[in-house]
């Protein structure tokens, strides 16, 4: 499950990259534009290789490498890539049968279930019971399209906390909110939680905060008492809530990728805070987890 996981947090990683990266131009370059023209001369000399059956292969399926025969490039291996979603016997039917749930597909129209689940953060696209929450609905079978990538289901729920959900009324609490805002809407759903304020919890003076699993890539937001959460744990955006709600009562900012803001508890806000002679190192965030703030 881990080695799964594993791709999920490559994806993740590859999307935010691309976001970080977007200021790059991939058209033609100078170079490409200038051999798109050749001579009369130069070109009556060129030879056209031939190539074989063999050779005019573009890539093999069921293997986690594969390699354009051609070009020599690697190629993508959505059975390899796909953590397990993809059911690599069924393939987009192109105008064919209609395909089960588990099947790679194309579009709405290639499913049985006529639901097309797409999603970057997995690297999938397969037939699936529902594509969102109104499909869950329209069949009696629930309030929310749940993305489950601990058992890799996609199935509608009840709209539980934790379930993935596109509206808060999906969801039994009535809240359904990022946890962590990503710059890529749609990459990481939504869920439901506990509640979206403070001023949701029904206990005075709770608070609400964002609790998130990195190898699972789920969470959801929850109530807890001042002082309550622990360093190296998500606390709420709102500085004066964050400290509150921290154990050390310092919450502090790193960004994630250096693009996504996340706030973590951690042991200080300065060097004030540390013993005499110590240094407050700031808090680290990555695809491997979080890190608060340390004196050192």
């Amino acid at each position: 499950m881990i080695l799964k996981l594993d791709r999920h947090l490559f994806a993740l990683i590859s999307a935010l990259t691309v976001i970080a990266c977007r200021g790059d131009d991939p058209g033609t370059t100078e170079g490409a534009s200038s051999t798109s023209t050749t001579s009369d001369s130069a070109s009556s000399t060129v030879t056209t290789p031939t190539t074989t059956d063999a050779t005019t292969t573009t890539g093999t399926t069921g293997t986690t490498g594969t390699v354009d025969q051609t070009t020599m490039a690697p190629t993508t291996d959505p059975c390899a890539d796909s953590g397990g979603f993809i059911d690599c016997n069924g393939t987009s039917s192109g105008g064919g049968e209609p395909l089960p749930n588990g099947a790679e597909c194309g579009s709405d129209a290639d499913c049985e279930s006529m639901n097309c689940y797409k999603n970057m953060l997995v690297m999938l696209s397969v037939c699936a019971e529902c594509n969102e929450d109104a499909d869950c609905v329209a069949a009696g079978t629930g309030t929310a399209c749940n993305l489950d990538l601990a058992t890799q289901s996609i199935a509608c729920s009840d709209g539980q906390n934790g379930s993935t959900c596109m509206s808060d009324e999906a969801c039994m609490s009535t809240h359904c909110d990022a946890v962590i805002e990503i710059p890529i809407p749609g990459l990481l759903p939504d869920t439901c939680g506990e509640c979206s304020v403070s001023d949701d919890c029904p206990v005075m003076d709770d608070i609400c905060s964002p609790n998130f699993d990195f190898m699972a890539f789920s969470g959801q937001k929850k109530c807890v008492a001042p002082g309550s959460v622990e360093n190296n744990q998500l606390c709420p955006s709102d500085e004066a809530e964050g400290d509150a709600a921290c154990m050390s009562g310092h919450c502090t900012t790193a960004t994630l990728m250096g693009i996504v803001p996340v706030n973590i508890c951690g042991e200080c806000d300065g060097d004030g805070d540390c013993d005499m002679g110590m240094t407050c190192m700031p808090a680290e965030a990555s695809m491997a987890g979080l890190t608060g703030s340390t004196c050192v």
